[in-house]
């Protein structure tokens, strides 16, 4: 996807808070067809794509709007990972991933994907606390 599909893509998710419900499934239905289409490649194994809509969807819950997995975001990752990210960030992502579900096997003996959304919840509540303030 080269980038004035992705600024399109970007700027046709902006609009959704102020479109009626109707026209917002439209225009998601639109959005999937567009980066389905360009789409080259991936660099997200399944497993990896259901961490990063879970991991996306506390973040971004389903409440009056879409949640992030409503809106592709594990999708949108991938394309990222896969297209912009230089090899130094992709292989650091890839293994944040997998340290995430590794941290899930040590602590509840089972992998991310497969534990309670209580615990998706506290692994991902932790690892928010010991992120660096910005700036």
């Amino acid at each position: 996807m080269d980038r004035r599909t992705a600024i399109r893509t970007l700027a046709s998710v902006s609009v959704l808070p102020v479109l009626a419900p109707e026209r917002a499934s439209e225009l998601l239905d639109a959005r999937r067809i567009i980066v389905a289409a360009e789409r080259v490649s991936t660099s997200l194994s399944q497993s990896e794509l259901e961490i990063v809509g879970l991991v996306a969807d506390i973040i971004l819950p389903r409440t009056g709007s879409p949640s992030a997995t409503d809106l592709d975001v594990p999708a949108f990752v991938d394309l990222i990972v896969s297209e912009w990210m230089d090899d130094k960030d992709s292989d650091d992502f890839l293994l944040g991933l997998r340290m995430l579900d590794t941290e899930s096997v040590v602590r509840f003996g089972i992998g991310f994907t497969e534990s309670s959304s209580d615990q998706q919840h506290t692994l991902v509540s932790e690892l928010d606390a010991q992120m660096p303030e910005p700036g």
